[in-house]
This record gives C-alpha cells, structure tokens and sequence, in this order.
C-alpha cells in the first residue's frame, strides 16, 4: 500500500506481512528535512528509506520514502516532522501523521 500527504491523521489498516510505503514531498536544499519522531513500533519496522530528487534544476525538491513491514498486530502510530536539524520544533503546520492498524488476515 501507498501512502502520501493525503493520509495525514488518517488510521491505515492493514494485515500481518503487508508493506507499507510512506511518500513524502521534500526539499532538502532549504535546510528541511522529514524527521520521524515515531516510527511505528512496535507493530511495524522501517525497512528502507530513501530520497529521489525530481528533476535536475538547482534547488529542485524530491520524495522522501519509506518503507514499513507490518510485523505486528495492533496499533501504532507513525509522526515525523519537517524541519530544519538546528530548529527545535516544525513550523506551523508541518508535520504528518498516521496510525497504522495491523490485524490477522482472514484464516490465519
């Protein structure tokens, strides 16, 4: 399952072994950067994350991604926000958030 800004302070259900990709716009040119305050544990483990840039103008932002592996059953909650490293809190309204549900596939 894909996820993106649309899903923010959204519950995401899912079963056991699902993969979860977390797509965030970012521009790490201006000093901002996602940064996970909660990853999800313990009903999910991040497996991979990487950033693409788009496009090859100077500046130019990309999408940050993640991956999660639904491990687990329950609940959790995924938080990260965008700010600058040296900045103590996100600027008004830049954060993004999920609580991931993990349940049993029908049989198992």
């Amino acid at each position: 399952m894909i996820i993106d800004e649309h899903f923010d302070r959204s519950t995401v259900r899912v079963h056991l072994g699902d993969v979860v990709e977390l797509r965030l716009a970012e521009n790490p040119t201006t000093g901002f950067r996602w940064r996970m305050t909660k990853d999800g544990r313990p009903v999910c483990d991040v497996k991979d994350e990487a950033y693409q840039r788009l496009g090859t103008a100077p500046g130019a932002g990309g999408v940050h991604r993640w991956t999660f592996d639904a491990t687990q059953t329950g609940r959790s909650t995924v938080e990260l926000l965008y700010r600058r490293a040296w900045e103590a809190a996100a600027p008004a309204g830049r954060s993004f958030s999920f609580t991931l549900e993990v349940d049993r596939r029908a049989g198992d």
